[in-house]
């Protein structure tokens, strides 16, 4: 059994960390002043991002549509054509639903939410997400990714500098963590897998957000 092709969304990073491994190094200062809780954000269809992966390449995406209840989009290398679909829950954390030509795999996912939400972020908060699924492998998994907001912090990326919360969640596979500044949007992210090949962690980095009105 393998593990299943986890997507970053909307969108999509770890200082180091004592688990099975060190995850990924992001370059942090302590946030230059107090945050405030962060609301769930409300993605806009029409909204696109362009991002940095850990090679260097710039990675571009776009939301595509939004419901009540989830958020689809898609997003592939500038250099290349062909577009990874994917489709979520309208909370950030929550583990993908849907995902075609990502990584050479496609595959759904069922999940629930254990207990309260994550949202409004701040240090300390917890929520807890029970799922499963399958891929066009042939693979099947389930498991339970545990997530919390760790802390704030500081770093600077291609399109700024910016006060952020660092959320982290672990699962039976992988190590995520997000860096969301103040308007819910996601500056950088990084998935470290815990045991086995590591040429499949990844890291992005924000160069430009796009915004749409609602």
């Amino acid at each position: 059994m393998r593990p299943p092709f986890a997507l970053w969304t909307a969108l999509a990073v770890s200082v180091a960390i004592s688990a099975c491994q060190t995850t990924q190094s992001v370059q942090t200062k302590p946030a230059s002043t107090a945050m405030p809780p962060i609301e769930e954000r409300r993605a806009v269809a029409g909204e696109q991002y362009v991002f940095l992966d850990k090679k260097g390449r710039e990675r571009i995406g776009s939301i595509t549509s939004v419901t009540d209840k989830f958020v689809e989009g898609a997003s592939k290398r500038a250099d290349q054509d062909l577009f990874c679909e994917w489709k979520i829950k309208r909370n950030t954390f929550a583990p993908t639903s849907e995902w075609k030509n990502c990584g050479g795999s496609s595959g759904t996912q069922t999940s629930k939410r254990l207990g309260d939400s994550i949202f409004p972020l701040q240090v300390g908060s917890t929520e807890s997400w029970e799922y499963s699924g399958t891929n066009s492998n042939g693979d099947s998994w389930s498991s339970t990714r545990n997530c919390e907001v760790l802390g704030t912090a500081s770093l600077t990326v291609p399109a700024g500098t910016f006060d952020t919360y660092q959320v982290r969640c672990d699962d039976r596979w992988w190590i995520r963590d997000w860096f969301v500044r103040a308007d819910g949007v996601t500056v950088v992210s990084t998935r470290t897998r815990k045991a086995g090949s590591q040429d499949r962690n990844t890291k992005r980095e924000l160069v430009s957000y796009t915004e749409v009105s609602s």
